[in-house]
């Protein structure tokens, strides 16, 4: 039961109605404010109960007028601009009497119309989390509904600022260098890199902006159709130790931005697995090491999730330079200390997934750390000896060296002197005294803010095999951006981590053919395979994608039989794989047609693919017949073939891509 309203309310609301209550205001007659007024005093006279059903209503009920107003809502506490810092959340909230509902509405920067917000139907509203790019100058406002009306809020700015993470004043104050491709020191305000233009040789250096990062805009501009190549990278630290490229054009590092815009510094010129002739590095004449206590902390972001690491490790590094037999290196300089090393190849990896480093790998071969997170390599060394997290080689006993004070010099890159395949890209070089474990840990948490990694995949998809996964693009073998892993990668989205561990020349058992067993599927995929699986870290499912055998029929005789020699090694790996990891799933790809095969081992490969077709459910979960696609129309393998008649081209890693994309989708239930 509402108190009688003044007159005056009653009149500030509009025109009041007489009719019958049976069928509400609906086509009843307006009265005149007099007549209203009368009507008013009439019903205060004998004092009447009032309803707030709407604004300025007048009933007539059996003969008695009953006064019936609603007050719209008033708001008593308007929302308040909100400042944030990127990666956080804001709350908006309103205080409003005679209020029945609330529907937060929101203005895109620079948009002119206001939306619902769904589901923000409360008196306060937080927003998820929030970027600069996406959310700078938003505004928020909230629509109050009572049984008087609406009355809508002030509007409210969100501003959010760039939240730039730095490396604590304690590391830094070990280091000898400090190298980001983001800013890594608070009050820093030098350039970041120096690059080259390599169609004219122009240089140019670059700063970080007010979010601590390079512009991708900027530098895409300066480059324009050319290619860069990073001259000069700058000490964050406050010594001037710089690390400057080598004189030598092909021996310095690239630079480019990779899948999701983040800038790095590639050590393997422009693709992603070329043979590098000769070293690409960077050079500092200057900071001095102690050969004891030493630490050196890389980041590595790779250019996207199919892009693997399966020859050598992270970059390489030295100090001490020319050759100096008092020098210590990672990843073996070729000339440096081969009387004393102390072996440690890869002994761990760490790759950031779902929110933490985890260790993917101990012991063993080559490597597949690769996603459009981070990867990281430490190495520390104290009196109590070495620790690594992950690592390649190492040169120098560091035990009997306590008389040792430093070391001047360092280098940084891939390769110094010698040639070998590398996909070392990197995004954050450290090195000086000995970090603690708390440092460590401190450098390892604030490198995945800095760098924004990724942390979303739930679902893991290995792809095995030869030269047709690991991509040849008529130039350079194992090109994983040429890929057709790399467009379905791409198409899979972030929630999937798809990596490319195939190698060129592979197949299943290379010994036993007179091959190498570094080119050998099965005895290798223990290494390879079987210690990527994570059940814990990918809760969403696990898939093995193999597609190999044409090189096994390759090597083998071309006699009858050999399709089912080859075929028993097929199952036996995907026999192994699931008694390694028994929840895993495994899709089997076909062969396709190769143009230089004789009579005889064409015959075998088609042999091979029957039996595939007739037996695959018996020891995977998926098979794709590529038998079936039509890999040479009219006869013809230029259409999807290079002139070697043996490995796709564009047009033909498409089209795989296209066939085996759904047949992971189905098997990962996506």
């Amino acid at each position: 039961m509402s108190d009688p309203v003044p007159v005056s309310a009653v009149i500030a609301t509009g025109p009041a109605f007489l009719g019958n209550p049976d069928s509400g205001p609906d086509g009843c007659a307006a009265l005149s404010n007099a007549e209203a007024l009368n009507l008013l005093e009439l019903a205060l006279a004998s004092a009447p109960t009032t309803e707030p059903v709407a604004s300025g209503v007048l009933w007539r009920n059996n003969g008695v007028v009953t006064l019936s107003v609603g007050i719209p809502p008033a708001i008593t506490s308007q929302p308040s601009n909100q400042s944030v810092t990127e990666g956080a959340t804001a709350t908006f909230s309103v205080t409003a009497t005679n209020a029945a509902t609330y529907q937060w509405q929101k203005q895109e920067s620079g948009a002119g119309a206001w939306s619902n917000i769904s589901g923000a139907t409360a008196s306060s509203y937080t927003t998820g989390t929030l970027t600069v790019a996406s959310d700078n100058t938003d505004q928020y406002r909230c629509v109050v509904t009572g049984a008087g009306g609406t009355t809508t809020s002030d509007a409210a700015t969100l501003t959010v600022s760039p939240n730039v993470v730095t490396l604590s004043s304690g590391i830094v104050s070990k280091m000898q260098g400090v190298f980001g491709t983001s800013l890594l020191v608070s009050g820093y305000s030098g350039p970041g890199v120096k690059l080259r233009r390599i169609s004219d040789n122009t240089l140019q250096d670059f700063s970080f902006g007010s979010d601590g990062r390079l512009s991708k805009s900027a530098i895409d501009s300066f480059m324009g159709a050319s290619q860069l190549r990073i001259e000069q990278w700058y000490d964050q630290s406050g010594l001037g130790n710089h690390l400057i490229s080598s004189a030598t054009s092909t021996q310095r590092p690239g630079f480019r931005f990779d899948n999701a815009n983040n800038p790095v510094v590639t050590l393997s010129d422009f693709a992603d697995m070329p043979v590098i002739a000769g070293p690409e590095y960077m050079e500092c004449a200057t900071g001095t090491f102690a050969t004891r206590d030493l630490s050196v902390y890389q980041v590595g972001r790779w250019l996207n999730q199919s892009d693997t690491q399966n020859h050598a490790g992270p970059a390489q590094w030295q100090f001490g330079l020319s050759g100096s037999t008092d020098c210590i290196s990672a990843q073996g300089a070729a000339n440096v200390n081969t009387t004393a090393p102390t072996a440690a190849r890869f002994i761990f990896q760490r790759v950031f997934i779902n929110g933490s480093f985890v260790d993917t790998q101990s012991g063993g071969k080559s490597s597949a750390w690769a996603n459009t997170s981070l990867g990281v390599a430490t190495f520390r060394s104290t009196s109590s000896g070495i620790r690594w997290k992950h690592g390649n080689w190492f040169s120098r006993s560091l035990g009997a060296q306590a008389s040792l004070t430093g070391r001047t010099g360092f280098r940084f890159g891939a390769s110094f002197g010698t040639s070998f395949r590398s996909t070392a890209h990197a995004t954050m070089f450290l090195c000086g005294a000995a970090l603690s474990d708390v440092e460590e840990v401190e450098v390892e948490t604030k490198a995945t803010q800095i760098f924004n990694a990724v942390s979303a995949p739930a679902r893991q998809v290995i792809v095995d095999g030869d030269s047709i996964s690991a991509a040849y693009n008529g130039t350079l073998y194992d090109n994983r951006l040429f890929s057709w892993s790399d467009q379905v990668s791409r198409n899979l989205g972030t929630g999937v981590l798809l990596r490319n561990v195939a190698i060129s020349s592979s197949h299943f058992d290379a010994t036993a053919d007179g091959g190498t067993r570094a080119y050998e599927i099965t005895s290798q995929a223990p290494d390879r395979v079987d210690t990527l699986m994570n059940g814990t870290a990918f809760t969403g499912g696990q898939l093995i994608v193999i597609w190999a055998g044409t090189n096994d029929i390759l090597y083998k005789s071309g006699v009858s039989g050999d399709g089912t020699a080859v075929h028993t090694r097929l199952q036996a790996y995907c026999n192994a794989r699931k008694a390694a990891t028994p929840s895993v799933k495994i899709l089997v790809v076909g062969p396709i047609p190769r143009g230089p095969f004789s009579a005889g081992r064409t015959t075998e490969l088609n042999a091979f693919n029957t039996l595939i077709a007739a037996n695959w459910a018996s020891y995977a979960d998926g098979f794709v017949d590529m038998s079936a696609q039509n890999w040479t129309p009219s006869g013809s393998y230029a259409t999807n073939y290079q002139s070697d008649q043996i490995h796709p081209n564009a047009t033909g890693h498409a089209k795989a891509a296209a066939i085996i994309e759904p047949a992971i989708r189905t098997l990962l239930g996506m």
